[in-house]
């Protein structure tokens, strides 16, 4: 598991309080971090143009595929995701490219 900076607890902790009102109870962060976390897999689910299992029709739209997917990793996992990811792109890379000169 990766250390998380009490820093960032405390970002992902704050609201938005106004003078004179309660402060939140933990059942109201409860469901507000419920529902951002919902959303966040919502948009992973549904935001890209194609899946895997589909061809894409040009390159463009396969970055595009590819960026909109990294950002979205980075908001619901956070920098920790983004070096897994960057590592596993690695990997497939070198892997693709061995393909690609067993294929010539």
């Amino acid at each position: 598991m990766a250390n998380i900076k009490f820093k960032k607890i405390l970002k992902e902790a704050a609201w938005d309080h106004t003078s004179g009102k309660s402060l939140p109870t933990l059942e109201d962060v409860k469901k507000a971090y419920d529902e951002k976390k919902a959303m966040q897999e919502q948009d992973l689910k549904e935001g890209l143009k194609s899946n895997i299992m589909q061809k894409w029709d040009k390159t463009d739209t396969m970055i595009n595929d590819m960026r909109q997917f990294i950002l979205s990793a980075k908001d619901a996992g956070g920098s920790d995701l983004l070096r897994d990811i960057a590592d596993a792109l690695k990997v497939m890379s070198n892997y693709a490219m061995g393909e690609y000169k067993k294929s010539k």
